[in-house]
């Protein structure tokens, strides 16, 4: 009759344990969906990572090809700037020679006689000498 007593029933004998297993379920329902959450945060965050070293790894490229088209460029100027340096050596080396060759020129003149002012070598006989040259070819003979 105490059990009556302001309609109190008598306690279940595996309330508490239901009430520790429904706890245990909520508990781990809860952390599936958390997990659940995570995975798919996870996701978008790699969707977004991947997307971004797309981006990065297309800059990198247009950077790259960029500097290879500014390194052909000043290859290119070098080469023209090397090219029309050598072109002006050259030429001043060509002027030297032939002031060079004039000067040796003048004094080979300044050593020989006043009647011959060309050089010749002295195996040369002079040009005013007229030589016929042997003739090379044998003789015709007359056909009877």
């Amino acid at each position: 009759m105490t059990s009556d007593y302001h309609n109190l029933r008598p306690a279940d004998p595996r309330g508490l344990e239901r009430w520790r297993e429904d706890n245990a379920r909520r508990e781990e329902e809860f952390a599936r969906e958390r997990r659940r959450e995570e995975r798919a945060q996870r996701r978008a965050a790699e969707a977004v990572a991947a997307t971004e070293c797309t981006r990065l790894r297309a800059e990198i490229e247009a950077l790259r090809i960029e500097m290879e088209e500014r390194d052909d460029a000043v290859v290119r100027g070098l080469a023209e700037g090397m090219i029309e340096h050598l072109n002006e050596i050259v030429d001043d080396a060509d002027r030297l020679v032939k002031r060079t060759i004039n000067a040796l020129e003048e004094k080979i003149a300044a050593t020989l006689p006043e009647g011959r002012r060309e050089f010749q070598f002295a195996r040369e006989r002079d040009a005013s000498e007229i030589t016929d040259l042997p003739n090379p070819l044998p003789r015709r003979r007359a056909i009877n």
